[in-house]
């Protein structure tokens, strides 16, 4: 009855509240003007000293009800006092032409720089980069850069509250009959008496806790690029730049998954693991109150990420007589490997052209966007653009790999392509301009969601076009 119904229910609301205070003060200038400038070139030392602060706070406060853990299913909440921490900053930057308008170095150019940056909250974090720049003539330049580069924990990843939740999962030690053995589950908290009396978790949702870890290390990065940009002057209205790149990313801040949690510590017994499974007096891994009972998973410093390919920029323009000018623009970028550490020490697998329940959003070798414009001498601009999208294969297709094999052969995805249509035409001080996209109306590959992480509405926004066909009309006026 209505009654009935007002008596069981009650209101819940939490309250955050984040704030960012930022000061900071630069310097730059080129020292030519007081006459520091290299024998061989004609253009300056250039700099840029700098200075910031910046100062972050979180706080968290949930309603009474919340506190009272009365909310169904929500578990207890607990208040987080305003908290945080500040980082002052100095760095410095320096671009020095060392040579130019020479036989074989038409130009020749280095930069650097370096920033220091202290943390009340992870402590000293330094950070540089090395760079060089060689034209030897002036239709091709070279490049090269080396980057150290960190990233300190941010507020929420320290300071978000703990809070329990659930995650979708079995305990292997519950049931009249445990699939993990007695000794196994004795790693996880279990007694001897405990063993095949343990009720198992309702609707396959055992809880967990998450949120915020003050004792987070910051992240790691070191980045090589080597790359050259061709301008050939046999060839006017031809640019291309290819870019190589290997970034690796250590000390990943993420979480390690519930599940995985529970099966590494099955499987191995290692502390790191073992030591995050709370039980209750009676060895079940759900319910309990105050974040006592569940398994802690919150924010920690992971393996590695890391990512080598090339990237490649290339545009043509030339004039079609009377007819206006043609352009061609290609952006793409061809990923070689895309691996990542899930745990320290634990081993690494590639997810270069594959998706799926590991490695999430789809990774194709091979996207690019490549746009052909045509523009007129009497204000009329039309362009169309071809975005292609390789291939991928589900990771579960994977042989041999025991991080990617889940023994399926299905939900690999295919090349997609799609096109877009748009035009413009300028009228004295009215412009108008209309266009179509995704012209074909393609749809997005409908995948099983139960297989495949990071996705909405089973398949993958991020990467494939959600919306179909899409028309867009506008006008610009300037007076």
């Amino acid at each position: 009855t209505p009654e009935m119904l007002n008596y069981i229910t009650t209101d819940s609301f939490q309250t955050g509240v984040t704030t960012e205070k930022v000061v900071s003060a630069s310097l730059a200038g080129n020292l030519g003007t007081y006459g520091l400038t290299m024998p061989w070139a004609d253009d300056g030392v250039g700099i840029a000293i700098g200075y910031e602060y910046r100062d972050e706070r979180l706080s968290y406060n949930p309603s009474a009800t919340d506190k009272a853990g009365d909310i169904f299913g929500g578990g207890t909440l607990h208040e987080l006092p305003r908290s945080g921490f500040s980082v002052s900053e100095f760095y410095g930057e320096v671009r020095v032409p060392i040579i130019q308008g020479q036989p074989f170095a038409d130009s020749l150019t280095f930069e650097g720089g370096y920033r220091t940056s202290d943390y009340s909250s992870a402590g000293q974090v330094s950070t540089y980069k090395l760079a060089m720049d060689w034209a030897p003539i002036p239709d091709i330049r070279f490049r090269a850069s080396y980057q150290k580069a960190g990233r300190a924990p941010n507020v929420l990843e320290l300071f978000s509250p703990q809070l329990s939740g659930n995650y979708s999962g079995v305990d292997p030690c519950s049931g009249p009959a445990p699939t993990a053995t007695l000794a196994q589950c004795q790693l996880t908290g279990v007694t001897a008496a405990q063993y095949g009396h343990i009720t198992e978790c309702p609707a396959r949702q055992c809880t967990s806790i998450g949120g915020g870890n003050p004792a987070l290390d910051p992240e790691k990065a070191r980045s090589i690029s080597l790359g050259a940009i061709v301008q050939p002057r046999a060839l006017p209205g031809f640019v291309m730049s290819l870019d190589y790149y290997d970034i690796k990313v250590t000390n990943v801040i993420g979480v390690i998954g519930a599940a995985t949690i529970v099966n590494n510590c099955i499987q191995t017994g290692d502390p790191l693991f073992c030591a995050r499974i709370q039980r209750n007096p009676n060895g079940l891994l759900f319910g309990g109150t105050n974040n006592d009972v569940g398994v802690l998973d919150t924010n920690a410093n992971l393996g590695f990420i890391r990512a080598k390919g090339l990237d490649v920029d290339a545009s043509y323009r030339t004039t079609i007589g009377n007819l206006g000018s043609l352009s061609f623009n290609l952006l793409g970028t061809y990923v070689d490997s895309f691996e990542t550490e899930g745990l320290p020490g634990t081993g690494s697998y590639d997810c270069s052209g594959r998706f799926g329940t590991v490695c999430g959003v789809p990774q194709p070798h091979w996207r690019h966007s490549l746009r052909t414009t045509w523009t007129s001498d009497f204000g009329a601009e039309l362009s169309l653009n071809w975005r292609y999208i390789g291939r991928s294969t589900f990771d579960g297709n994977v042989v041999g790999d025991p991080f990617l094999s889940q023994g399926t052969d299905e939900y690999n995805i295919p090349s997609y392509n799609y096109f877009d249509l748009s035009g413009s035409y300028t009228f004295k001080f009215l412009t108008l301009r209309a266009g179509v996209s995704n012209i074909f109306d393609k749809t997005p590959p409908v995948l099983n969601g139960d297989l495949n992480t990071n996705q909405n509405g089973n398949t993958y926004p991020q990467r494939y076009d959600g919306m179909g066909r899409t028309i867009f009309i506008g006008a610009t006026a300037r007076f």
